[in-house]
């Protein structure tokens, strides 16, 4: 099944302030989280939005469609909402600098919107599945699934996409089953040939996965997204929908802080409606060791997933950072032809699936020379080793005499020799980039709170 297309035909994208866009942001959250009428809480949003228009004239075109967002998602008619917005323009000033402040509002919505939970309050539900796939996919926030050209990161996402919209168990981790939205906006065409090869070599006819391919601007068009998605699959709506990629989603530039806040911004939105997660397929930069563009998107995702090809072609995926649970974990698969059959000139298509691998395989030769700064890490690491380490836990099953350390002695040992500035703007950025540049050369391996040398 293919959701119809949402969107309709894309426009250049107003500029917005990074102000506006917080701004933005904000009284989305507020709305999203307020119970029972949302009209008094949008138009103190349209107040205060309206007022920073006037302060930024070359915002205002993008406050006014960011409003017309807010109204569309909260359910309010056009007619509704121009009255609202009428009214916003005119109220007048408060007394607190002149502006009205969400924080600040005494409303009993407003007041219900950040609710407090006391210490004793405060419960582990046991009983709760917080993961589509254990150990690699979270069932809330957002993730990132990122690797070279031509490495088969969307091939293996949209199968680990399939296997969730069919609850199957994926390489032995459980799945919790449920519906899927699956936006190809790269290699879009030869996405039903996926399909077609992963029905016929696993004997599939029927599973809620949906597709997804007419072109998107998300930072514009989440909101028509999301009331799409909701008016075709009602009440069975998806617990994850994938973005591939997020170049063809993004208009802007990835590297930009204010663009690509904006895009998590949205992706957010979109994830917190539809309640699921969002799983974002991207491409790696100049360097291949992280996601390409602004680092606030790793800062942003509850797991990271690297995706690169192994000396043999075989599809290799790490999960490189994770919140909740532990990192290093490695899916190893193959890609196999199938054939689907002659098409209208008579010749072949064929298209691949993705099959486990099993036993060892050749890992390709890293022959980027390791920097200074590089080198000076993996020193300190020797040194902590020596110091401080202990034997590996047998539940990380690493080879014998494997010796681990802490990850936070060896950031203090980093810190201490000079290597890394602990009064540098973003000393733990600083430490996670070199972390991780270390872990894509597969010169240390991390798992939780643990780190050593491989």
């Amino acid at each position: 099944m293919t959701i119809a297309e949402p969107i309709g035909t894309m426009s250049a994208v107003p500029e917005i302030s990074w102000q506006a866009s917080e701004l933005v942001a904000s009284w989305r959250r507020v709305l999203n989280q307020t119970t029972g009428d949302v009209r008094p809480n949008l138009e103190r949003a349209a107040v205060e939005l309206l007022r920073l228009a006037r302060i930024e004239p070359d915002s205002k075109q993008a406050i006014v469609d960011a409003l017309a967002n807010l109204a569309l998602v909260a359910g309010i008619d056009d007619d509704e909402a121009q009255a609202i917005f009428a009214r916003a323009a005119k109220a007048p000033l408060d007394q607190i600098n002149g502006c009205a402040s969400a924080e600040l509002s005494t409303d009993k919505n407003a007041s219900v919107a950040f609710p407090l939970l006391a210490f004793e309050n405060v419960r582990l539900h046991t009983e709760q599945h917080n993961y589509l796939v254990k150990g690699l996919l979270a069932n809330t926030g957002l993730a990132v699934i990122w690797g070279p050209p031509k490495c088969g990161k969307s091939f293996w996402a949209a199968d680990l996409g399939m296997h969730i919209a069919l609850g199957w168990d994926y390489r032995g981790h459980r799945v919790q089953q449920a519906p899927v939205v699956y936006i190809a906006l790269e290699g879009r065409h030869g996405f039903p040939a996926r399909v077609e090869a992963f029905r016929r070599h696993h004997g599939v006819d029927v599973a809620p996965f949906y597709l997804l391919s007419a072109s998107l601007d998300l930072v514009a068009k989440f909101g028509q997204l999301i009331a799409s998605i909701k008016a075709q699959l009602g009440a069975d709506l998806p617990r994850v929908l994938f973005l591939d990629t997020l170049n063809r989603s993004l208009v802007g530039s990835e590297s930009k802080d204010e663009d690509m806040a904006r895009f998590l911004a949205a992706a957010e939105r979109v994830a917190q409606e539809l309640n699921c997660a969002v799983v974002i397929v991207h491409h790696c930069g100049i360097d291949a060791s992280r996601p390409r563009g602004h680092t606030s998107l790793s800062g942003a995702v509850e797991s990271q997933l690297k995706v690169e090809r192994a000396g043999t072609g075989e599809v290799v995926v790490t999960v490189e950072l994770a919140k909740d649970f532990p990192e290093g974990t490695e899916i190893v698969s193959r890609l196999e032809p199938v054939e689907l059959g002659p098409d209208a000139d008579g010749d072949p298509i064929t298209s691949l699936v993705v099959l486990p691998v099993e036993g060892p395989i050749q890992r390709r030769t890293v022959t980027r020379k390791l920097s200074p700064r590089q080198k000076l890490a993996l020193a300190a690491l020797d040194e902590c080793a020596a110091s401080s380490g202990t034997s590996a836990p047998p539940s990380l099953e690493l080879p014998a005499r494997t010796v681990v350390v802490q990850i936070s002695a060896w950031r203090e040992e980093l810190y201490r020799k000079g290597v890394l500035d602990r009064d540098a703007k973003s000393p733990r950025e600083e430490f996670k980039r070199v972390r991780i540049q270390l872990q894509v050369r597969s010169l240390i391996g991390v798992n939780g709170e643990l780190v050593w040398k491989v």
